[in-house]
């Protein structure tokens, strides 16, 4: 064998193990890299699919999904919906999903403003229920669904107590005797 061969073999030889351990390195990188990539895929996954459960149920429980005529159907005192109690907890169930949906989508994997009107939007739909049982929707929240949570309940009991001080004033303004000249 030449020299000169021997000698290229022999440097070969001495980087090696450092050749071998970038190698190593860059496929360990990869490696989690693709951990990390499955699981945001996962969680987009599981978000979007509940998502579409929590849709499936708007159309089977349209009353819940979108309470229109609100006052008419739900009696929080009695806690009945149209005079069920079952059908009152059915709707307590269907927001408690519809929360727990949208902390996932919006605590996983998609922050995007037009996600979270949406989410918001969905939510300000049940405002009077949750100002009715704000406790229980504070356990383990992400941040971004207990703020629209939050926000939605500080704005419907503000509407309400202007609309008490509303009725006060006007009581008030009957009850004055009026001053004839």
């Amino acid at each position: 064998m030449p020299a000169e061969l021997i000698t290229s073999l022999k440097e070969l030889a001495a980087i090696a193990p450092l050749a071998s351990a970038l190698i190593f390195a860059a496929s360990l990188g990869v490696g989690v890299y693709q951990i990390l990539k499955n699981r945001e895929n996962q969680r987009r996954a599981t978000a979007i699919a509940l998502w579409d459960k929590y849709l499936d149920r708007t159309i089977q429980y349209p009353i819940f999904a979108f309470p229109k005529r609100f006052e008419q159907f739900f009696d929080f005192d009695r806690q009945e919906i149209d005079g069920s109690p079952e059908k009152f907890e059915q709707y307590e169930w269907f927001v408690a999903a519809l929360i727990r949906t949208s902390n996932e989508i919006l605590g996983s994997y998609d922050k995007r403003k037009q996600r979270y009107d949406m989410v918001k939007r969905n939510i300000e739909y049940h405002k009077r229920y949750i100002a009715f049982k704000t406790s229980i929707f504070f356990k383990d929240l992400g941040p971004e669904v207990e703020n629209i949570v939050k926000k939605i309940e500080d704005e419907y009991k503000r509407k309400i107590e202007d609309e008490k001080r509303g009725r006060l004033r006007n009581l008030n303004l009957l009850n004055k005797p009026s001053k004839v000249a």
